[in-house]
């Protein structure tokens, strides 16, 4: 049935436009040509490193917690309490209670804290240390982290804080 004076055709109880194939059966479309995405060049850590990666960050985390919450000047972020060194802020959370004793020996790893206060962004990095295959592992302040090949890469993955030094000898 055609209703001209509308534009209106009716096929099979359904209503189209007369322009439109909506009305005839035509295969799907096929799926677009899109070539799968480049992973990221990230290497995989060691799930050591990963662990105490992790576990630093939450210890950092846990000790600007306590320091905001209860007014302690000395717990905090490493510029809040005016770390001079990544040892000395280790040292810290050791002797706070904040990392257990046996992270005393992770100190001697090639470990750098960034200069980072309460005020940084969550991009901001960190923790960054240098893994025995030469891949750089990166923890964010958010505490999101994820292994580079290589320093450059990395750089892309987190800011650095905007201070001098922005890392802790």
């Amino acid at each position: 049935m055609r209703l001209a004076r509308h534009g209106i055709l009716l096929c099979a109880g359904i209503t189209c436009l007369m322009t439109s194939s909506a009305c005839r059966k035509s295969p799907p479309p096929a799926p677009p040509d899109i070539p799968a995405p480049n992973p990221v060049s990230n290497a995989t850590p060691t799930e050591d490193f990963a662990r105490k990666a992790i576990e630093i960050h939450r210890a950092a985390q846990e000790m600007a917690l306590d320091g905001f919450q209860f007014g302690k000047n000395e717990l905090g972020w490493p510029y809040e309490i005016g770390a001079v060194s990544s040892s000395g802020y280790f040292e810290k959370m050791i002797s706070q209670g904040f990392l257990s004793p046996e992270a005393a020996g992770w100190v001697a790893q090639a470990w750098k804290i960034a200069n980072l206060s309460d005020a940084d962004p969550g991009e901001t990095a960190f923790l960054e240390l240098a893994q025995p295959d030469a891949s750089v592992l990166i923890v964010r302040k958010d505490g999101q982290w994820a292994v580079f090949r290589d320093e450059t890469s990395a750089a892309a993955f987190a800011k650095t804080p905007p201070r001098d030094p922005s890392w802790l000898p």
